[in-house]
């Protein structure tokens, strides 16, 4: 797939690593994302059937997501511009001078 993207003229920009979990609780779906060098992400979604109003899904998944009793804050970000925008992992230096990830 990576090779066809590229012969695309896509090329990579920026490196996502994640790990995903995922539940579901009645009608909900649940994932929680842990992004390295931007953090933990969750995710609720719930499909509006019919004649439901987007709007009131939003806020039952908000009611829901704030009775969960941890600090929440909504992003519009996506995990590119996140991840561009972290600090620099730390380095040090190895006893021969050369630098190395900590």
């Amino acid at each position: 797939m990576h090779h066809a993207i590229t012969l695309m003229g896509f090329h990579p920009t920026v490196r996502i690593v994640k790990t995903r979990r995922t539940a579901a609780l009645g009608e909900m779906t649940i994932c929680v994302d842990e992004v390295e060098h931007a953090g933990a992400f969750v995710e609720i979604e719930r499909t509006v059937h019919g004649q439901e109003s987007g709007i009131a899904v939003q806020e039952e998944l908000d009611c829901f997501a704030r009775s969960l009793g941890v600090p929440l804050e909504r992003t519009n970000d996506t995990y590119d511009s996140l991840v561009r925008t972290a600090p620099a992992p730390a380095t040090s230096l190895s006893p021969a001078g050369a630098s190395e990830r900590v």
